[in-house]
């Protein structure tokens, strides 16, 4: 049984999508960043990217991202600390990631 609360969602910025959408050079479309639960470690990661998206995880890299103090109308805040997963995949293999509207 798959824990879906692994994933919370796929970071699709410039850089990361850089490459994507070469279809005659599929080596370099093999790196996926995907913003994940602070709690799960890299093994937890790969064996969910296998098996929810059927492909073989080459390397899982983690980031460890604090939060940045903002002030909003003389209101300090801050916001949330993210973990960051970059998953390169095994040649040959590729996620279908359609990517509309992206700012």
């Amino acid at each position: 049984m798959l824990n879906y609360n692994i994933i919370k969602k796929i970071k699709v910025t410039e850089k990361t999508s850089q490459d994507l959408y070469v279809k005659e050079n599929v080596d370099h479309c093999r790196k996926y960043t995907f913003i994940v639960n602070k709690k799960n470690k890299k093994p937890e990661i790969e064996s969910f990217i296998e098996k929810f998206y059927n492909v073989k995880v080459s390397k899982v890299n983690i980031l460890n991202q604090k939060g940045t103090e903002r002030v909003f109308r003389k209101t300090k805040g801050r916001t949330s600390d993210q973990k960051k997963a970059i998953v390169t995949l095994e040649k040959g293999y590729k996620l279908d990631i359609e990517v509309a509207n992206v700012t």
